[in-house]
């Protein structure tokens, strides 16, 4: 599986049998080395929501999940827990030579990132050496390179615990009860650092117009950096990420 064909994919729920969102983006561990969730929206609803990668299950044409269980609401936050996209981030060797950037990640069937492609070339995930919302290094030398980074321990300070609560698993229907039953307890949202640089050198679908009806992106040009940020400033995002696809 390629990062790039999961996105705008449909969810389908298999429970209830109704479209649950599409796929707008794919968020990864900060050591990139699993996709952790799936950023998905539905047209009836001005909120994200996140669902975890281990109840979801790919198919050709849809991502299916058997329930509501693991679907989280998404609370977008400056500088709280990221996990980034890494689409069009810069990738270095460790000699510092600048390799291109990233074009897509390729995944296993477990969602675990076995290869990265840079500029469209192939390297295997285990020549990732570190990665941030920046950057990506790779280690091309064949041997292994040890980090370690020296912290200064403050005295004085105690752990932060964050404690994720999910949305209640759907039970199954009684036969005797036609009236279906809500979620008892709200859902605590999870923080995630929105990036949508992966948009970035998509082709764009049709005209998308702005506050003013004028055009802020037009049909058959590329997502650049300028045109993002007049999308974002819009919130023409998501509109962005349906009516724009990867070329070839």
């Amino acid at each position: 599986m390629k990062a790039t064909t999961i996105i705008s994919m449909p969810i389908i729920n298999l429970y209830s049998g109704r479209y649950e969102g599409t796929v707008s983006n794919i968020c990864f561990d900060k050591k990139l080395k699993l996709a952790k969730w799936l950023v998905f929206f539905d047209d009836n609803s001005e909120e994200d929501k996140a669902i975890l990668t281990n109840k979801v299950t790919i198919g050709k044409n849809a991502i299916i999940i058997k329930n509501n269980e693991g679907i989280f609401p998404l609370v977008s936050a400056e500088g709280d827990l990221v996990f980034n996209n890494p689409i069009n981030l810069k990738t270095y060797d460790s000699n510092g030579n600048l390799l291109g950037k990233v074009t897509d990640i390729e995944l296993n069937n477990k969602f675990v990132v076995e290869n990265i492609f840079i500029n469209e070339q192939s390297y295997n995930a285990n020549q990732i050496l570190s990665a941030s919302n920046d950057t990506i290094i790779l280690n091309l030398t064949g041997k292994k390179i040890k980090l370690q980074q020296k912290t200064k321990i403050l005295k004085n300070t105690k752990p932060v615990k964050v404690v994720i609560q999910p949305i209640e698993k759907l039970t199954p229907p009684i036969i005797e009860e036609v009236t279906p039953t809500g979620f008892d307890k709200s859902p605590s949202p999870i923080r995630i650092l929105s990036n949508h640089n992966y948009l970035i050198g998509r082709r764009i679908t049709k005209n998308i117009y702005g506050s003013n009806n004028e055009i802020i992106a037009k049909k058959d040009s590329l997502v650049t950096t300028k045109n993002l940020e007049w999308v974002k400033q819009n919130n023409k995002v998501i509109e962005l990420a349906i009516c724009s696809k990867v070329v070839k």
